[in-house]
């Protein structure tokens, strides 16, 4: 399903959901980056709104300012999700929910998830 985002110079495209890795808003110019195969996009929003739009595509918020795609997840261990050849912290409180989410969609669709 493709979502609508701006590039580097405002012009709207579209890409594929299944290929964001991660959704972030920006410490310093606080816009909402979006972390895909095919670059670095942004959206005219907040971190919640998209997280209550994104959650049901699959995407789950991991602290107060990062969302990431669960079908991306190549690695989670200690606290720690190996997501777009970064890894990235998971608030302690999300933890456990993040790991039945991964769990979960390993068994649904045998992903390429590890646990170690």
């Amino acid at each position: 399903m493709p979502m609508p985002v701006f590039n580097d110079n405002n012009d709207l495209v579209y890409i594929e959901i299944q290929e964001i890795y991660s959704i972030h808003k920006d410490s310093k110019s606080r816009k909402i980056i979006v972390t895909a195969a095919c670059g670095k996009y942004y959206l005219p929003s907040t971190i919640e709104q998209v997280d209550s739009i994104m959650s049901d595509a699959g995407f789950f918020l991991i602290d107060k300012n990062r969302i990431i795609n669960v079908d991306q997840v190549k690695e989670y261990y200690d606290g720690q999700v190996h997501v777009d050849g970064s890894y990235y912290d998971v608030a302690k409180r999300k933890r456990r929910k993040l790991q039945n989410l991964i769990e979960k969609r390993s068994r649904d669709t045998n992903g390429h998830y590890s646990s170690t």
